[in-house]
This record gives C-alpha cells, structure tokens and sequence, in this order.
C-alpha cells in the first residue's frame, strides 16, 4: 500500500494543479471572450490578469511544491468567490 501513496500523492499534486494551468491558458488564448464574459457577470474586467496569474503560477507551484498549502488555500478561495 506504501508503493500506492508514493506514486499517487505526486500524481494527484500534477494532475489538481493541470487543471488550474489548463483553465489559466486558456484564459490567455481566449482573452477577449473571457473579458467579456466576466464583464456580462458582472465582474470587473481589470482582475483577468490577476486571476491568470493566480491559476497559471499557483498551479505551477502546486507542482513543484512550494507553499502548496497557501497556494490551494489561494484557490480555493477564488473558486468559492467564482463560484
């Protein structure tokens, strides 16, 4: 059962973290349309590059592992304010 967690707790470390990368560049490519869907829900346009820079850095350092627990807290209180 050992062998299990050795392999699964940097695993599932990578794959949380894909998720907020994956999200956060897709925000950059679909910049425009992103804008103006936040803007429609009535938040401010101004805070997209904070929230790119949050999911695509905080996801990175998710996988290197550098201030994992204030990072994850970071976002998961943008998704509790998103959603």
């Amino acid at each position: 059962m050992e062998k299990i967690t050795e392999y699964a707790n940097p695993l599932s470390r990578v794959l949380i973290a894909f998720i907020f990368i994956m999200f956060g560049l897709n925000k950059i490519f679909n910049y425009s349309a992103t804008s103006a869907w936040m803007e429609a829900m009535g938040a401010p346009s101004f805070l997209l590059p904070f929230v790119i820079l949050l999911e695509v850095i905080g996801g990175l350092a998710i996988v290197v592992g550098w201030q994992t627990r204030w990072i994850a807290l970071s976002l998961a209180g943008f998704g509790f304010l998103v959603h």
